[in-house]
Order: C-alpha cells, then structure tokens, then sequence
C-alpha cells in the first residue's frame, strides 16, 4: 500500500513535470506526498525547515484537491539526504523526473541519482521529462488505464506485481503482461539439436506425414508455449484479484520490444523489477532499462532487488 510519496525537487520546471503522476497516485492511495529539497552541504543529514517557495507552491497545488502533504530541506549530499528523509519518514514510494538532453544517461551517471537508484529499498518512479518548458505546476489528468509489465520468468521481474495489482485495483487499469524473448539462433537448430529437442523437450521434430519438421519452428513454438504458460500464471493471480489482464509474447530485442509494446499499447505506465548483483544501480546501467527509462514515453516504475541492496550495506 502506498501510503507516503517523496518527491525530490530542485524549483526547475522539468523537475515538476512529475507532480501530475505524483497527485494521480496520491489521490488513489489517499497517501500524503512530501516535498523536499535536498541540499549539497556536507553536513550530517538534517530536516532544516519547510523549504523555499516552489516546494511550497507545488504542496499548496496538491493540498488544494484535498491531498496530504509536507515539505522539508535536508543538507548533506542529495543521494543520501533522500534515501535518510525516505527512511525516517517511512516513504513508500520515491517519484522523481530525469533531466537533460542526454536523459536518463545523463540522470543515472551523475553521482548523486547513481547513489540514489542504486541504494534505495523502495520502488522508484522515474517519469522522464519534456524539453517544453511549463510554467508553474502541470494541471494535466493522469489515468492508469494500462499498466505494461515485462517479465522474464524470474521472481525478481515478478517482484513488481504486488504494487502494480495495488494500483491497478485501485484505477481499474488492466495489466499487460509481456514476455520478451530472444530469437534462437536459427544456424544452431541442425540435425544434432533436433534429436536435442526431441529427447529433452519432448518437441516432435516430424510432420503428420514423417516428414522432418523445421527444428527453428519447432524450438520457437516450444519457448513461446514455455514463456505463455509462465504468463498465465501471473494472469491468473492478478484476475483472481478481481484485475484484467492481458498478455503477449514476442521474440525479439527486449528494450526494442518493450518500448515498441508499450507504444502499440498506450500503456500509461511500465512497471520492472530489477537484476544484477549490484541492484537496481547495474540495472539501469545495462542497455535494457536504460534504453526503456530513456525512451519510454511512459513513466517507468522500477522495483529494486532488494537482496541485492541489502547484500551491499551488510
């Protein structure tokens, strides 16, 4: 349940482009969203006073359609001013806008969101800024009609779920389930991978007339039947929630086809879990997230791997 949104700003416009996800969660969870400012001084981490006037502007815009909300200034370095204020205040969720021409690159290999992504134990919305300039608090309405998310078969991918059933429920989203898979390798499937196939997978590599199948369909055909029925499942878990879903299997690149799935969809948001033995950090840094985070016309939740964040501060 998301029941308290940090929301780091800097008093830029492209900063606040986020505030129209921020308010749409908010007033589904009923959850209260403090602003806050995190300064650079190298001080210990300290909540300093309520903040200068964009934080209270954007406070007073939410508050004004009846959302909870606070703000505050914490000095030290930014990454660990936000992490310590999302700790201390039992944050649920971190939503922030990428920056720059260069994007999430940019955003990422800058010291203080690298340390922010790649510590945080709670979910993270990233929203990726526009380059139009607005002025004030964006009014926009946000609604969650279709939440896409990938999956890969492993319980960290799967990880993401629980909170996208939590927001789905609650917006009457369907959930795209998606399974993006890489082609085999046509070359490989001769006439040795085809008695493979048959004594392992149970394939049968002959036609109805004793013909020889092609082993390149065949393979494909089992690993779609593999990856469908792992969707499935997830399907059936979501829909006994009372939450619609869908599902689609593709083979092919998997930023490639996530970005081009999430367009064909008008998915409002994408949702991840993590890998990598570093977190969320090594994640974002692979060409896969980073490409979805940077492309993505779609907000993107990302779901930490919490056994690997938690390896790196034991």
């Amino acid at each position: 349940m998301i029941q308290r949104i940090l929301v780091p700003l800097d008093g830029s416009d492209m900063a606040a482009q986020v505030l129209p996800h921020v308010r749409a969660l908010a007033t589904l969870f009923g959850a209260r969203v403090t602003f806050m400012q995190a300064t650079a001084d190298e001080a210990s981490n300290v909540d300093v006073g309520p903040g200068p006037d964009f934080l209270a502007f954007a406070a007073a815009d939410l508050a004004s359609t009846g959302i909870a909300t606070d703000t505050l200034v914490a000095q030290g370095p930014p990454a660990d001013a936000i992490l310590d204020t999302a700790e201390q205040h039992s944050v649920d969720l971190i939503a922030l806008c990428t920056h720059g021409r260069g994007g999430i690159r940019r955003f990422v290999l800058g010291s203080v969101a690298a340390n922010l992504i790649g510590n945080t134990t709670m979910p993270l919305l990233i929203v990726r800024a526009k380059q139009a300039s607005v002025d004030g608090v964006p009014t926009q309405t946000i609604d969650f009609r279709k939440i896409l998310v990938p999956l890969d078969g492993s319980p960290l991918a799967a990880s993401v779920l629980p909170i996208v059933g939590e927001i789905a429920a609650k917006a009457g989203a369907t959930v795209v389930l998606l399974r993006a898979m890489p082609e085999p390798n046509e070359e490989a499937a001769t006439s040795s991978s085809i008695q493979m196939l048959r004594s392992i997978t149970g394939v049968k590599t002959e036609g109805a007339d004793g013909a020889m199948a092609d082993p390149y369909a065949s393979q494909l055909e089992h690993e779609r039947e593999g990856a469908q029925s792992s969707l499935d499942l997830a399907a059936a878990a979501l829909q006994r929630s009372g939450i619609q879903t869908e599902t689609i299997v593709e083979f092919g690149s998997a930023a490639e086809t996530i970005l081009r799935v999430a367009s064909a969809q008008n998915a409002d948001l994408v949702a991840m879990g993590t890998h990598g033995r570093s977190g969320l950090r090594r994640f974002l840094l692979g060409s896969v997230a980073d490409r979805i985070v940077r492309y993505s016309e779609a907000p993107v939740l990302l779901m930490p791997n919490l056994a690997a964040v938690n390896q790196k501060s034991s």
